[in-house]
């Protein structure tokens, strides 16, 4: 099985402060994340989101 892993903050989304984040609740996608997401998926990678929050 081949995996990718994505850091979701500043790289996927919007990095936000911790104070902010109580507060969001749509949060937006960087420019080409997603299509990133879907390129790596359709080469057969699994994806796993992490994040230090």
């Amino acid at each position: 099985m081949k995996i990718a892993f994505f850091d979701r903050d500043g790289t996927i989304i919007q990095d936000y402060s911790d104070e902010k984040w109580s507060s969001i609740t749509q949060p937006k996608f960087l420019p080409g994340s997603i299509e990133t997401l879907q390129e790596v998926m359709q080469r057969g990678f699994k994806i796993i989101v992490i994040t230090n929050q």
